[in-house]
């Protein structure tokens, strides 16, 4: 459980450091108006998918802490607009629904995995949910908090939306379309494909397989066996072939040798 929780905790960091990356490098967040077309939630959806809704809710919240900071220094428009208004509710804006969005996705990969054992369509449908989620989550807390404000009255008025729904319709536009396609279709096929890597690396599921060899012997004097005979022997086949297939047998057996009689027996133990 030590080793497995390491393996969690190093993976985490790695999607942390690629969000931070992301968002350093300008590939996290485009400015498209007074919003961000954010990518972003790629690797949330691949976290959430691959390693549970917790680890979706962490990484939620460092997207979050990003926007957060974004508000306070004013390089979001938007944001920081809204964090003179009221801090309190920028912060439950910015990091909050993001949480709530890490957490989910991963809920509803959980949910969609048990009608779809084979893991086709649930990967792509939970990770287009991150930026839907995101995107209804954040421009619907700006409609319930900040509706009333002189701001966003007045990006009211410049789209000439007639209530709130046409409001967010407006002024989400192809931004929200580009995200849905880009970080979702992408999320599914990476998540999918790491989710994959993890059950054959042993981060998810039962690991590698194992062939167990156990030798056993009792007085009975057996050539080639040193006394005491007692031997307990554990092979991992890994790498792969000139071919390029799996090493992996396809089963795991114990294989249990015990002197019978002067003579060695042999059983399977699935």
């Amino acid at each position: 459980m030590k080793n497995m929780n390491t393996r969690t905790l190093t993976r985490v960091a790695l999607l942390v450091a690629i969000e931070l990356v992301m968002k350093a490098v300008g590939l996290g967040s485009v400015p498209m108006g007074p919003l961000y077309m954010s990518f972003l939630t790629l690797p949330i959806a691949v976290g959430a998918i691959t390693m549970g809704p917790a680890v979706g809710a962490i990484l939620g919240g460092v997207f979050g802490a990003v926007s957060f900071y974004d508000a306070i220094t004013g390089a979001s428009a938007m944001t920081g607009a809204l964090f003179q208004v009221s801090p309190l509710n920028t912060f439950i804006l910015c990091v909050g629904m993001r949480v709530l969005m890490g957490l989910c996705v991963g809920l509803i990969f959980s949910g969609l995995k048990r009608f779809d054992k084979p893991g086709t369509w649930s990967y792509i449908l939970s990770a287009m949910c991150a930026p839907a989620l995101n995107t209804l989550f954040f421009m619907g807390y700006i409609v319930l908090a900040f509706y009333g404000c002189d701001y966003v009255q007045n990006l009211v008025s410049v789209k000439g939306a007639a209530n709130p729904l046409m409001f967010v319709v407006l002024l989400v536009g192809v931004q929200g379309v580009a995200e849905f396609l880009v970080s979702g279709i992408l999320g599914g096929i990476v998540a999918r494909a790491v989710h994959k890597f993890f059950e054959v690396t042993g981060g998810v599921g039962q690991g590698h397989p194992l062939i167990n060899l156990s030798v056993t012997a009792d007085a009975v004097p057996l050539p080639g066996l040193r006394h005491p005979a007692s031997a307990a022997l554990c092979l991992r086949l890994a790498g792969r072939g000139p071919n390029s297939d799996s090493l992996f047998p396809p089963l795991a057996a114990v294989v249990v040798v015990a002197p019978i009689k002067g003579r060695l027996k042999g059983k399977i133990i699935s």
